[in-house]
């Protein structure tokens, strides 16, 4: 199976059709005009909004990332960033990362992954077993039961264990980046990855696996919860985000090294765990059958803009009933006034990359 990721040349194109002083979005159903609000985007009707039923108005978003605060007594999807229980193993991660400030920053996300790999393993059982007894334990209690998904556990624990998850690792690679210097996000998502056979060009693996990942043969699709890293990389003016899997040792810091990740499907839905919306309107309440909500759209790796697709829509829908009987919700003609308010949304214990909507990169691209 292959993602089929949007080319280059297609986004570039739909960039280009978007005016700078976009101020007014004509569509069939009246004209919007948008506007900024902090990070949140406001679009709102020019007067009445005119939805017939079945009628159906697609919209394109342009958003951004926004890296996760790294804070004192902060999460990380349940990991905790406990500072004063630092120990030994993790003060010296950090001081060796702090380190790092004096190069350049294209240099430091594949060093600050050297630093984590030295010190951290995954907690596969073959590696497991060849530790103590009461690391063993532990493990078993908070790594390897179904309670880690739920359970706080914090950063010191992990770095005097010295094992650890995909989730906690992609969190602790976002906290020591952060140490160098490093803003990132954390990107989680359950979804099909490709376990591709790895490249010449691929980052080595320190323990010989020949793809991926180690569940699956290689070539197979894995489908599991996964979570990751993007650093936000400076050069002069231009940025650039690097994806870092830490859990199977791959960074994407070189044009060949990225398209691992984009043919692996390191995607994650950018609708729901990124992004919302609220919709409301002056004139009343709003028909059951109408909404604003997103097709597929996902954040591709290495993306410093990802495109989401909105549909503003007046259709018939099933509400299926729990404990009650399910319903139909045919369209009815809608005129009134609407607003659509478009935020970043944190998913659970920013288990997820937040997205900022961008104002000029509203555009309706079809009608049906």
């Amino acid at each position: 199976m292959q993602n089929e990721l949007p080319p280059e040349e297609i986004t570039s194109q739909i960039m280009l059709e978007i005016q700078d002083d976009q101020e007014l979005i004509q569509t069939p159903a009246g004209q919007f005009k948008s506007k900024k609000d902090g990070q949140d985007l406001i679009l709102e009707s020019e007067g009445n909004t005119t939805l017939e039923p079945n009628e159906e108005i697609n919209f394109i978003v342009n958003t951004r990332k926004i890296p996760n605060q790294i804070e004192v007594d902060g999460r990380i999807d349940r990991v905790v960033i406990d500072r004063e229980n630092y120990g030994e193993n993790m003060s010296r991660m950090v001081e060796a990362c702090q380190a790092l400030k004096e190069l350049p920053e294209s240099e430091r996300p594949e060093k600050v992954l050297d630093i984590l790999l030295e010190n951290m393993k995954y907690a596969y059982k073959d590696f497991v077993a060849q530790i103590d007894e009461e690391r063993q334990t532990w493990i078993a209690e908070h790594l390897t039961t179904r309670n880690y998904a739920t359970e706080d556990i914090p950063v010191s624990q992990l770095a005097e264990v010295g094992f650890c998850v995909c989730r906690h690792f992609a969190a602790m690679y976002l906290i020591l980046a952060k140490e160098a210097g490093l803003d990132g996000c954390y990107m989680g998502a359950q979804t099909n990855f490709t376990n591709l056979e790895r490249k010449p060009t691929d980052r080595v693996s320190n323990d010989g696996r020949k793809g991926l990942f180690r569940s699956g043969e290689v070539g197979s699709i894995v489908n599991v919860g996964h979570a990751w890293a993007e650093v936000l990389v400076h050069n002069g003016e231009e940025e650039s985000w690097v994806p870092v899997c830490p859990s199977t040792q791959l960074i994407g810091n070189t044009p060949e090294r990225l398209q691992t990740f984009i043919d692996a499907g390191f995607v994650v839905p950018a609708f729901e765990k990124g992004l919302k919306i609220n919709l409301s309107s002056n004139h009343g309440e709003i028909p059951e059958s109408v909404s604003f909500t997103a097709k597929e759209s996902y954040i591709y790796p290495g993306e410093n803009l990802s495109l989401v697709n909105l549909t503003l829509s007046n259709q018939k829908s099933e509400i299926l009933g729990i404990g009650t009987p399910s319903r139909t919700i045919e369209p009815v003609l809608f005129q009134g006034n609407l607003t659509a308010k478009i935020v970043p949304h944190e998913f659970i214990f920013n288990s997820s990359a937040k997205l900022e909507p961008m104002d000029i990169d509203v555009l309706p691209i079809e009608t049906r």
